[in-house]
């Protein structure tokens, strides 16, 4: 058995932690306390004294799992009432923030409180309030509005997600470059500015998620390494499990945020490349990938936790998703010139259209289901056949590309 690398071992250790977590939550209200001291104790002792690489990395693992379960057990005094692993009824869909008390997140909020008042006033009714979703996911709109975003699979566009912070990190550190700072002080000037966006916006799970992997990214140029996502994705994992770890199995939004990534890495990526020889256009190409893997890892998860399922938000993504380039161009009018109508007519149509768009559950009698009754058990089936399914369309492509090579070193 070959030992394990050093980036190996370093995803082990975040996979153990988040175990720990996951494991400690079927018991959130319960201390673990002496399990947790043998298990760190029997780790350090095999980090540090066993001489066989591998039998070190069980000891790290070890020592990480029993961090996890101490992460927990730390947090048992602040966690919400009712958490109840495995049963929907028992989580937490959205972490509550409490009262900033500190003077920037005061600033921050009262800046927050202003534009929205702008928007709203500027743009009255469900299109102000679906621009600031769009724009920095505030959740104005109004409860027909939400039921039919739900519905329809728009709800992402109204919170804040990676879409938002790549934006922000692809622009502005176009432009700190463009002005003449090297790379690391350009990298500094945008950690600043995106902390700043989070504490705007409020640390959501998408938001926190996509923060992190972005700057992971912009900062492994500077320190000489390769970037590979699924490891980030662990990384802004383990990060945000560090402050809320009841939000691993608890908070549906920090489920929902990590399996939609996860699907626009797998199943979206490979639908693109699938459907390459069907659609030449590849902007509708990548839109129709992206609500493929994020609909299909999403799906499971949403049955059970909100008794939902929605197929209508493949198509009603095909034609809002498109709009939202437009929707953040168009918003300077209203940001800039509010008091100014003609300025302001163009983002109205865009969000109008999006409305509308909304409604396309309501005007079709098929494709979206409430109510359903999914367990724990289906749930679990459902994503394992998912990975089933996605394991053999990775064996094919395997097969496929060494079937290629064979055939290219045999014609020359």
């Amino acid at each position: 058995m070959q030992s394990l690398g050093r980036f190996d071992r370093v995803t082990l250790a975040g996979g153990a932690f988040l175990c720990g977590i996951a494991i400690h939550s079927f018991q959130p209200y319960r201390s673990l306390g002496i399990f947790v001291l043998i298990l760190a104790v029997a780790g350090s002792l095999g980090a540090i004294v066993c001489s066989s690489k591998n039998l070190r990395t069980a000891g790290l693992v070890a020592l990480f799992l029993a961090a996890g379960l101490w992460r927990f057990d730390v947090a048992i005094p602040s966690l919400p009432t009712g958490l109840r692993a495995l049963d929907s009824t028992g989580l937490i869909h959205s972490w509550t923030a409490s009262k900033p008390t500190d003077v920037a997140a005061v600033y921050l909020q009262s800046m927050r409180s202003k534009l929205t008042l702008q928007i709203s006033t500027a743009l009255p009714g469900d299109e102000g309030a679906l621009l600031a979703g769009m724009l920095y996911g505030e959740r104005g709109l109004s409860k027909e509005a939400k039921t039919r975003f739900q519905s329809a699979g728009l709800t992402h566009l109204v919170a804040v997600s990676g879409s938002n912070i790549t934006i922000l990190v692809v622009i502005l550190m176009r432009i700190l470059l463009g002005i003449g700072l090297d790379r690391r002080k350009s990298f500094f000037a945008l950690a600043i500015s995106v902390i700043l966006f989070v504490g705007f916006v409020g640390p959501q799970a998408s938001v926190v998620r996509a923060a992190i992997m972005g700057l992971l990214i912009e900062l492994a140029p500077l320190v000489g390494r390769l970037v590979r996502a699924s490891r980030l994705l662990l990384v802004a994992a383990v990060a945000f499990t560090l402050v809320h770890p009841a939000a691993l199995l608890f908070d549906a939004s920090f489920a929902l945020s990590f399996l939609a990534t996860i699907g626009l890495l797998t199943w979206g990526t490979w639908f693109d490349e699938y459907s390459q020889k069907y659609f030449p256009w590849k902007t509708m190409r990548e839109i129709a990938g992206a609500t493929f893997g994020a609909t299909l890892m999403t799906a499971p998860y949403i049955a059970w936790a909100f008794g939902q399922v929605s197929l209508i938000g493949i198509i009603a993504n095909l034609f809002a998703v498109p709009l939202t380039p437009w929707v953040t161009i168009s918003s300077l009018g209203v940001l800039l010139v509010p008091s100014l109508s003609w300025a302001v007519l163009p983002a109205k149509g865009f969000l109008s259209i999006i409305l509308e768009i909304s409604r396309l559950p309501e005007r079709l009698s098929f494709g979206t289901w409430n109510n359903v009754a999914f367990s724990y058990v289906l749930l679990v089936t459902a994503y394992a056949l998912i990975l089933y399914f996605w394991r053999e369309v990775q064996r094919e492509n395997r097969v496929i590309h060494r079937n290629e090579e064979e055939k290219r070193l045999f014609l020359s």
